[in-house]
């Protein structure tokens, strides 16, 4: 189905077919965005740091200028580099395309792949970066900004096919590779449908016919976590959503979102965010 927003030239500020967003730095350590998929085209710029991505079982280390893209149904994952410690510190740039968006404006993509060779983007790519960087800091004046905003993505995409590399997706997809991926974005999909029930790993392996050990090998090499990190990452994310926007208490959500009891959640809670649950409630709330 065709996007209606790009169709009609019409920018709903809720249902955006393209996102701005900085990659921030963590002063816990290294920020773990949970591996995941969907069918928009997402491109990272590196800015500060050397952030470790992970992308259809292949491991990108990013320096400042590269920038990768997350071809469409591609599972991928981002590690922010450990020693910034600043908090808030911007460590990169995403945009993220709608599929109906490409598919309205530019139909060709879905017989290509953005290659991720280059170690350092082009000097255009990076000009045209940066003008999208300026249009997302400054105030949005009214509805036909995104008129202005679209130019800025479709120049884009087009400095991206010209000097940022592109393939046909027929010369490099493999069949074996293909599976083992699908099978991975299946687990993904049963971990966010399950994951307040008890799971191990054991469980996940055997529903998805792996061996346990082939499944804990896979998992680690497409997404650089262990299966047990990444559901627990999870549920924390669960968790502080579930801070945010209810009443309930520390131990009713940690039950709600997987974890035997509320000590087992301020442990990861305070693991990953670096407080309490209740300590971080407080301050989203100030």
């Amino acid at each position: 189905m065709k996007s209606s927003v790009a169709r009609h030239e019409v920018f709903d500020y809720t249902n955006p077919p393209f996102t701005f967003r900085e990659l921030y730095s963590d002063e816990t350590g290294p920020f773990i965005f949970e591996p995941h998929w969907h069918e928009d085209l997402e491109i990272v710029y590196t800015m500060k740091g050397n952030n470790r991505h992970y992308i259809n079982g292949r491991c990108y280390d990013a320096v400042p200028g590269r920038l990768l893209a997350v071809n469409s149904e591609f599972v991928h994952n981002i590690i922010t580099d450990p020693t910034l410690r600043s908090t808030r510190e911007v460590a990169g740039f995403l945009v993220v395309i709608s599929k109906g968006f490409i598919d309205d404006n530019f139909p060709q993509h879905r017989e290509l792949y953005f290659t991720n060779t280059k170690k350092q983007a082009s000097e255009k790519t990076v000009h045209c970066l940066q003008k999208i960087m300026e249009f997302h800091a400054r105030p949005q004046q009214d509805e036909y900004d995104f008129l202005f905003a679209k130019s800025l993505v479709l120049e884009l995409l087009y400095q991206m096919c010209r000097n940022e590399g592109v393939v046909k997706r027929k010369d490099v997809d493999q069949v074996n590779s293909l599976k083992n991926i699908e099978r991975i974005k299946g687990v993904l999909t049963y971990v966010d449908e399950n994951y307040m029930e008890p799971l191990s790993l054991t469980q996940v392996a055997k529903r998805f016919h792996y061996s346990p050990a082939y499944f804990a090998r896979s998992f680690k090499k497409c997404t650089g976590l262990t299966f047990m990190e990444f559901l627990t990452n999870y549920r924390v994310e669960k968790a502080r959503i579930a801070l945010m926007h209810t009443e309930k208490s520390v131990a009713e959500i940690a039950v709600e979102n997987g974890f035997f009891d509320d000590r087992r959640l301020i442990l990861a809670f305070k693991k990953k965010y670096g407080t309490t649950p209740l300590q971080y409630r407080k301050t989203q709330k100030l």
